[in-house]
């Protein structure tokens, strides 16, 4: 700090007074007065070295004075003990919060995925009906990877897999992926070993090769430095080793090997779907992208055959792969992030209103340093080190809060939330807490620390520094801004609450209570369809005879587990197409898994090749083509003409938020057993049990398999309320303390009014007013700042909730119940709160309240 004008002018008088001291007793010594100067000077010594001395005693004496503070405002505190602890755990709260959520946040939202030039690729899929369908038919991305879109520098489709990989450690069940040759290059990576597929590899009949991840070549193949050329048997197929990824490339996607894939024309009649990715080139805009593959959409479907020509509206779908990723769970994370960030701004209004209550008691103490010569603005910044040292408490217990609440929020957050098993409390978290500690001192220290500074000095007389008109204003002011936005918080939770009790109760078209989805990994290159049909007949068989099995099925898509296939009928009348799901069950299928049948009838044992062949339409299949008319009887063209037999409810296959499509049901006998048949069985049993059960009917039957994967029906519908269930659990928690530090900061305003107005409720009290009328008085307070703040934040619910209607399904978001019910009950909290101090104001003795002034 570079001293000032006046401090500089007093050290030079004092240099010229030691010097002119100096002079006069030399003087009387006799010294000459042509010496008296130089002597005096070197008597008195450098002043040179006396003026860098004042310069450098000045420069550092801010250092000097901002530690005396912090350490006298640390013994201050450490005799407040009652008012840190409560800063500090409300501080700890609502930081730990922030710190927690922009630990996810950043993880999922700020941060580049982990590839080179992140921003240039894009997702590429279809539309139908404006409904983003997440992938692209084949036909599509053949004219796309043709050069289709001028703007995409490479284009690449890729098919997941569920594979059986032999490892020195036995069998194992893998996610793997099929891929185009291009499919590396749109992400930017090469191999640290060995190379990626070749054009003639990706053709039919090629060459089985395979490329391996980092983390399946060190965890189960042991690093082997030799494992190029080496041979790999992957459902039951050897593959030939020819390269290795770095691990940067399964970061968001769990693949761990890929083979190479051809995307040729297959069955007539339908159409096969990829996930189709494209790097765009240096300097495009996805704006572009957007038009050019629009087009391409367009045109492939004006020259499709008529069983390829669909009635709806197709249209293209593209996006940064960014979005593509995350974009599902982008609101949820944003809502939450502004939710924690209302959530501190309530605790900091709430420590305001404690801050300054606290300095009105130490007016008199404030006012004795002002009269003995302490700055107004030093004062200022000793209150202030008082609200940082208090901030750092909190922020400290905060992410250490954080850094142990992380973990319980990636197991509670949906799997369409991804990267949270990697996310953790790093530096840019603890950068950006150390960002709200200093904002959070200055936001809840800054109002107290002028009114400590600005304070009057004759308040040195008075037993109390009684609060101005202002001030009373500024804390009814916070105190109802905070009860307005615990108002916003809580409607908002109660809001999704209801939506997620709204999903739930939606009808699945099934009973999934003690139902259970058994999924064996058969190798397709060793379980031709025959074989895995005597496989799957065999397994049935086996599990009629437990004991713990009631009903056993096969399906080839089970409920909520998304579609296998797709056909596009086309309407005899008008040509166009209708996009028809495809599903194929056996006879006891839909008994098995609780469906109901609407008209007609379900497959029986008749329905068999040969046979008629049957199927059986869901509801919204038969409104859709046949409004009013019974369907049965009537004839479809699903891969082969097909006779309507029954219509069966409605059973939820894509979700729960979405509503059911066109759905059509084919004998499996008919259709044809493949491997990757699912067994739906309902059981009394745990799912322990079943589990152990099943692994020993499947080794028993091929003792080469992996454990079969086996999940309860419960914990499917379970999953697909997963978002909102998270959303929940978390706003309703910041909703609630945030209710709580209103309700606490209420009742703390009004009884520091209390003890404030001791000797005028003493006088009322003295002149006749009884206890209920001064019941009255105090609790009328309480009760038009929560009236205020009630209005108030019914007013900013309301357009809250309408940024919100994105994460309401079928629900309004003008619920006036829900409104009702939090107003309701923050207006109970508040007024339980007021009546406590109004209470103990009805009880003072105004003889004792005259003594004590």
């Amino acid at each position: 700090m570079k001293p000032g004008k006046r401090d500089q002018e007093d050290f030079e008088a004092e240099i010229r007074s030691h010097l002119e001291m100096e002079a006069d007793r030399l003087r009387a010594l006799g010294v000459a007065d042509t010496e008296v100067e130089s002597r005096a000077r070197r008597n008195f010594g450098n002043v040179g070295a006396a003026h860098d001395r004042f310069h450098d005693a000045q420069r550092w004496a801010w250092a000097r004075e901002l530690g005396a503070d912090f350490r006298f405002a640390a013994r201050t505190l450490r005799r407040a003990r009652g008012y840190s602890a409560a800063v500090v755990l409300t501080l700890a709260l609502a930081i730990g919060a922030n710190a927690g959520v922009f630990t996810i946040v950043d993880s999922v939202l700020l941060r580049p995925l982990p590839y080179p030039e992140s921003d240039r690729i894009v997702s590429l899929s279809r539309s139908e009906d404006g409904v983003d369908g997440h992938v692209l038919d084949d036909a599509t991305f053949r004219a796309l990877a043709a050069g289709g879109a001028r703007s995409l520098e490479s284009v690449a489709a890729s098919f997941g897999l569920e594979s059986i990989v032999n490892t020195p450690s036995g069998p194992m069940r893998v996610d793997g992926a099929q891929v185009t040759p291009k499919y590396f290059d749109v992400y930017g990576y090469k191999p640290f070993r060995g190379r990626t597929f070749t054009n003639d590899e990706t053709e039919k009949g090629g060459a089985a090769v395979v490329v391996l991840s980092e983390q399946l070549w060190r965890e189960r193949f042991g690093a082997d430095a030799a494992i190029l050329g080496k041979s790999i048997v992957i459902d039951d197929r050897p593959y030939s080793v020819i390269g290795v990824m770095p691990a940067a490339i399964t970061t968001a996607k769990r693949n761990q090997f890929w083979t190479p894939r051809d995307v040729a024309p297959r069955r007539p009649g339908s159409m096969f779907f990829y996930t189709v990715v494209g790097r765009m080139r240096a300097g495009a805009r996805i704006e572009t992208v957007r038009a050019e593959v629009s087009a391409v959409v367009k045109r492939v479907q004006s020259e499709a055959s008529a069983p390829f020509r669909d009635r709806r509206a197709i249209g293209a779908v593209v996006m940064t792969l960014h979005e593509r990723r995350f974009g599902d769970s982008r609101k949820a994370l944003v809502l939450l992030w502004i939710t924690a960030g209302l959530l501190l701004l309530v605790a900091c209004a709430n420590l305001a209103n404690l801050s300054l209550a606290r300095a009105a008691k130490r007016g008199r103490e404030f006012a004795l340093r002002l009269i003995l010569g302490a700055g107004r603005g030093r004062i200022a910044r000793f209150v202030l080190c008082e609200c940082l040292i208090l901030s750092a408490a909190g922020g400290g217990l905060g992410v250490a809060l954080a850094a142990a609440s992380v973990g319980t929020f990636a197991r509670i957050a949906p799997g369409s939330v991804a990267n949270l098993e990697r996310v953790h409390v790093d530096g840019m978290a603890l950068a950006f807490t150390f960002g709200i500690i200093v904002a959070t001192a200055m936001l809840f220290g800054l109002v107290p620390a002028l009114r400590a500074a600005n304070g009057d000095t004759r308040a040195i007389g008075s037993a109390r520094l009684a609060g101005s008109r202002r001030e009373r204003g500024l804390r009814a002011a916070l105190i109802v801004g905070q009860l307005a936005t615990a108002l916003v918080l809580m409607t908002c939770a109660a809001l999704v609450t209801k939506t997620l009790i709204h999903v739930t109760a939606i009808d699945v078209g099934f009973d999934p209570d003690q139902l259970v989805a058994i999924r064996p990994t058969l190798a397709m290159s060793r379980y031709t369809d025959a074989r895995a049909g005597v496989f799957y007949d065999q397994l049935v068989a086996r599990l009629r005879h437990d004991p713990m099995v009631s009903e056993v099925a096969l399906v080839n898509a089970p409920p909520l587990g998304g579609v296998r296939e797709s056909f596009s009928l086309v309407d005899p009348v008008s040509g166009d197409g209708t996009k028809v799901d495809v599903a194929a069950g056996d006879p006891d299928y839909l008994r098995t898994i609780g469906g109901r049948m609407v008209e007609g009838r379900w497959f029986n044992a008749n329905d068999k090749p040969g046979a008629t062949n049957v199927a059986v339409i869901n509801e919204a299949f038969a409104r859709a083509r046949w409004p009013g008319v019974s369907p049965i009887g009537e004839r479809i063209n699903l891969d082969g003409e097909k006779t309507v037999v029954g219509v069966v409810h409605d059973i939820r296959q894509r979700g729960l938020e979405e509503a059911p499509t066109a759905e059509a049901f084919l004998s499996l006998a008919q259709f044809g057993v493949d491997p990757y048949e699912t067994v739906v069985v309902r059981t009394a049993s745990g799912l322990a049990n079943v589990r152990a059960s099943v692994r020993d009917l499947v080794r028993s039957l091929d003792a080469a398999q992996p454990e079969p994967e086996v999940e309860t029906m419960e914990s499917r519908v379970a999953d697909a309320v997963a978002p909102q269930r998270f959303v929940v659990i978390l706003l309703a928690l910041f909703a609630g303390l945030a209710a709580l530090l209103a309700v606490v900061g209420l009742y703390g305003v009004l009884s520091y009014l209390v003890a404030e107005r001791t000797r005028e409720i003493g006088i009322r009290m003295a002149l006749g007013a009884d206890r209920a009328r001064t019941v009255r008085l105090v609790l009328g307070s309480g009760a038009v700042w929560t009236a205020v703040g009630i209005l108030i934040g019914a007013g900013a619910a309301a357009g809250a909730v309408r940024l919100m209607r994105g994460m309401m399904y079928d629900l309004s978001v003008y619920d006036p119940w829900m409104f009702g019910a939090s107003a309701g009950l923050l207006a109970a909290a508040a007024l339980v709160a007021a009546y406590i101090p109004a209470r103990h104001a009805s009880g003072i003795d105004p003889v004792s309240a005259l003594k004590a002034e």
